[in-house]
Order: C-alpha cells, then structure tokens, then sequence
C-alpha cells in the first residue's frame, strides 16, 4: 500500500506552564480556529474552576482543584503508568502546518528535514 501524505494548516492548542518559555505543550490539534475555541472555553472555563477528563493520545488530562495544577496520565512505551503535573499559566490557540499520512498520524512539518523522515513518520499528536 502506497502512503500517501497531506500537508495541512491545523490549529495547535498549546499550554504554558511554570516556567513560561521552556515548558509549553502541544496538547491537542483542531480542524478549525472555533473547535479550538469551543474546548478552551468548555475545558479552562474559570481559575480554580473544577474541569472534566479528557483524552490527549492515550492518556488522560484533569485539573485538580485542591492541588491547584492539572495531571497528564499517559502510558509509556513499556506500560507504565506516567503521571506528569502541570501548573498552567497560559494557554494559546497557534495555526501551524501539519504533515498527515494515510493511517492519520499526524506531526509538525517543521520536524522532517528530508524525504525519508516523512517516508518513516511515527510522531503522533
């Protein structure tokens, strides 16, 4: 079976955390600028406001109210259980290209420098 790839403008979620220029997060990629916005308003309706569950890759993204910082629970190459806390500070909705294969995995164009980077794509958002 032949890939095939598209090229694509999405709209990245990113989260700033802590420390404002080091730890920022692609968390989650939209179609459009209004689903972005939608979720930002639906999941960081207020400070210290209670929000729900919600899937980043294979993990799970939630906001804990008497901590005051989220959690990201993902599952790493050999099982384990991985649980990483955030304290977010900002959030911002960014259009960037995207490179796509035929199975939907999907990573940042500014990632491939060559042919054969994009012939072995395997970063999924």
């Amino acid at each position: 079976m032949n890939n095939i790839y598209e090229i694509k403008k999405l709209y990245a979620l990113i989260i700033y955390c802590d420390n404002y220029l080091e730890n920022h997060y692609r968390l989650r990629v939209f179609n459009t600028l209004n689903q972005a916005k939608n979720f930002c308003k639906k999941t960081f309706k207020t400070p210290n406001g209670q929000y729900e569950f919600f899937e980043v890759n294979k993990g799970r993204f939630a906001f804990y109210p008497e901590e005051d910082d989220y959690e990201i629970e993902s599952i790493d190459r050999v099982g384990q259980k991985v649980m990483n806390v955030f304290d977010v500070r900002e959030v911002e909705i960014r259009q960037e290209t995207f490179i796509i294969n035929n199975e939907g995995k999907i990573a940042k164009f500014d990632n491939f420098s060559d042919r054969e980077s994009i012939k072995n794509l395997k970063e999924v958002i």
